[in-house]
Parts: structure tokens; sequence; C-alpha cells
């Protein structure tokens, strides 16, 4: 019985082989598009910093994270901002560890209004925390 199962499996483990060497090239462009996604996945998965994401010229940050349990998920649907400006006034906020990438932005955790270029626009609809006890409307704190 076991001869028979693992016969089994080589053939069926070449089947496979065969089926992709041989597939249409359209199926070869999508395995490459999954291949190019996941690797966009443990670019944000992984421990290192990357700073490249405030852009100099514009002081502005791409939210360019997906989450890591749902990799079809991107963080930018969430409040609709591909790039926030919170930068361009809170100068010196960089990456605070693994599980608060910068790749995420500000407003999907803080609120607000990421593209604003005014302070109160900005700041209007922060998310305000009761228990945090700071009496702003945020439980963090800006001061940088």
């Amino acid at each position: 019985m076991n001869k028979i199962l693992c016969v089994g499996f080589i053939f069926f483990s070449i089947f496979v082989f065969l089926s992709l060497s041989f597939a249409e090239p359209e199926l070869h462009e999508q395995t490459q598009s999954l291949r190019s996604f996941l690797k966009e996945a443990q670019t944000v998965v992984s421990s290192d910093r990357d700073f490249s994401l405030i852009s100099k010229e514009t002081n502005e940050v791409s939210v360019t994270a997906i989450l890591p349990d749902y990799p079809w998920i991107r963080v930018s649907d969430y409040r609709g901002f591909l790039t926030e400006k919170c930068v361009s006034c809170h100068r010196g906020i960089s990456q605070i560890g693994k599980a608060h990438p910068l790749s995420f932005g500000c407003t999907v955790c803080h609120g607000g209004d990421g593209s604003s270029d005014s302070k109160e626009a900005a700041h209007l609809t922060l998310i305000y925390d009761p228990e945090a006890k700071t009496g702003k409307r945020n439980p963090s704190s800006f001061n940088v």
C-alpha cells in the first residue's frame, strides 16, 4: 500500500512539474506577478527600517503596507490615503519599531486628515482616547 502511495506521489509531482514547465506564457505572467507581490509583502514584514519611505522633497509618507496575516488587504484602503503629509510638520517621527512601521502611515491608527496642508484641518478628526488622560485628541504625543 505504501509503495503505491509513494509511486502515485512521484507521478503527481512529475505531472505538476511538467505542467508548470510547459504552461502557457500568461500563466508565467500570473506567477511572476504573484512572486513580486509576495516579495513586496516580505519587505513590509521585514524588521529592516526603511526610512526611504519619507520623501525628502515633499515630506510625505508612502502608505504601502499590507496586513501580514491578510496580504490581500492594503492599509491605504482603510483611510484612502496613498501618501500622508503628517511628517511635514511632525518632523523627527521615524519608525518606532516592528509593531509601528512607518509604511502604515499615521491616520489609520491616529485619525486626522493625512492629505491636509492646514494644521486645523489635519487635526480636526484625530482619535480621542479618554483613558489616555492626555487631554488631547490623540493618545500619542506629537512633541518630537
